[in-house]
């Protein structure tokens, strides 16, 4: 039981993208762990010197906000688990107003 319960805490984080999951856990220590740190560290030194519209923010930003939400819907909403959808549409929206209102 407190194997399963420390399991099911982990699930609902986003961010648990970039950490290993069991079945690549060999690949993600030998490579990933290295692409995704060489990518902040591209990444921080192009923001330094290029400078992007408004748009190309916001398409940037969109395409990473469906990547999280393909994540989450293919990973914390499983068919063969008891999900409520309605659950997750009300707090998907409860955030998107959030984020509006900031």
């Amino acid at each position: 039981m407190q194997r399963k319960l420390g399991r099911e805490i982990g699930k609902p984080c986003p961010m648990r993208i970039l950490f290993p999951n069991n079945s690549h856990k060999h690949a993600y220590h030998k490579f990933g762990r290295w692409i995704l740190a060489a990518a902040v560290i591209i990444g921080w030194a192009i923001g330094l010197r290029s400078e992007l519209s408004k748009a190309a923010i916001a398409l940037l930003f969109a395409f990473l906000a469906g990547g999280v939400i393909l994540n989450i819907l293919k990973e914390e909403l499983p068919e063969e688990r008891k999900s409520r959808f309605w659950a997750f549409v009300l707090g998907a929206g409860i955030y998107t107003v959030l984020l509006l209102a900031l």
